[in-house]
């Protein structure tokens, strides 16, 4: 898993030092990372997720759009359950 998430030099040195750490990629074909937001821990530890576009990143270095994916990783995999029981 670490591998993965360092796997990019570019995404790393831009997302890490913001305290977004990326996890995985949307299911649709994109190489937006989804992070864990981790400078907006909760005091149980949770913290939000979001997707970054990565063509801004890539491109200039810089942040482009960013998106709420869940207010929490635990909603996240709520989420991502309820899907998977409910297709349609």
């Amino acid at each position: 898993l670490l591998d993965k998430m360092i796997d990019d030099p570019v995404l790393t040195r831009t997302l890490f030092p913001r305290g977004w750490i990326p996890f995985g990629h949307p299911p649709q074909p994109s190489y937006d990372p989804i992070c864990f937001v981790t400078d907006k821990r909760r005091p149980d530890g949770d913290c939000p997720i979001i997707r970054v576009e990565h063509e801004s990143i890539l491109s200039f270095d810089k942040i482009g759009d960013v998106w709420p994916v869940a207010n929490s990783f635990r909603e996240f995999v709520h989420d991502v359950i309820h899907r998977a029981e409910n297709p349609h």
